[in-house]
């Protein structure tokens, strides 16, 4: 399944920070459950800083911090210019 956040061509403006927040139950799972990895593209503006803030709180609420770091260190790839 492909869901796109295309913030330049909708309205309102869908963020991928914000697809993960709604998709939330989704992504813990199958980041904890299936070991998915989250690669993140794009301009190095605050989206990459904001979808690491969100899959931390998602994270957070299933896993202890330490392991949360752990997780996203492993699993979380930018590529930003």
């Amino acid at each position: 399944e492909v869901v796109l956040a295309t913030s330049r061509e909708s309205t309102p403006k869908r963020y991928v920070q914000n697809v993960i927040k709604e998709r939330g139950e989704l992504v813990s799972e199958l980041i904890l459950e299936q070991g998915a990895h989250v690669y993140v593209c794009g301009r190095a503006d605050s989206m990459p800083g904001e979808v690491e803030r969100v899959l931390a709180e998602l994270l957070d609420a299933r896993v202890d911090v330490d392991a949360r770091k752990k997780l996203l260190k492993r699993r979380l790839h930018v590529e930003c210019w």
